[in-house]
Order: structure tokens, then C-alpha cells, then sequence
């Protein structure tokens, strides 16, 4: 199985489970808040681009 094959299906199930997906993305990021508070904006950010990369499947 090649690798855009096994890259795919990952996208596919991150699709299927986006509402957990998104949900583990911003429980890391009040993690990395809390842990590096002065780059609070820097880290709202990078979830904002994490979640915008995983589409609910329609």
C-alpha cells in the first residue's frame, strides 16, 4: 500500500470523526496555552489552521 493510498484513508477517517478531531485540537491548544501563555495568539492560530484542514465528511 503506497503512501497516498494510506494517506487517503487517513484523511477520510479524520473526515468521518471531524466533531473528535476538532475537539482533541483545542484540548491541545489550552494545554500549550497554559504551558506557553505569551503565545497565546500564535497557538489560537495554528488550531485555527488544524481545524480548517479537517472538513466534516458530507
Amino acid at each position: 500500500m503506497g503512501f497516498s493510498k494510506w494517506m487517503k484513508q487517513a484523511h477520510e477517517l479524520a473526515a468521518e470523526h471531524s466533531d473528535k478531531v476538532h475537539a482533541g485540537i483545542d484540548k491541545a491548544a489550552t494545554s500549550a496555552k497554559r504551558k506557553a501563555p505569551d503565545k497565546g495568539s500564535y497557538i489560537d492560530k495554528a488550531a485555527t489552521a488544524a481545524k480548517s484542514a479537517v472538513q466534516p465528511k458530507h
